[in-house]
């Protein structure tokens, strides 16, 4: 995976997915919510890590920005 995750074609498929009320990454096959994306086959921690962080840098960002512009 590695160097993939930089390139425009991988980022691009993420392009839509809402943050809203938090992402979620989707272990199963079934069709995802807007705020879902499919994990990585075989690293369901590390998805949930990923997921953790993103949704805490997400509400700090979304909390500071609110009070800047309050």
């Amino acid at each position: 995976l590695g160097g993939v995750v930089a390139e425009s074609e991988y980022l691009e498929r993420f392009e839509g997915i809402k943050m809203v009320p938090n992402i979620l990454i989707a272990n199963d096959s079934s069709e995802n919510a807007d705020n879902e994306v499919d994990a990585i086959t075989g690293a369901t921690r590390t998805s949930k890590a990923f997921e953790l962080i993103l949704n805490t840098a997400y509400t700090e960002h979304l909390n500071a920005w609110t009070s800047y512009n309050e």
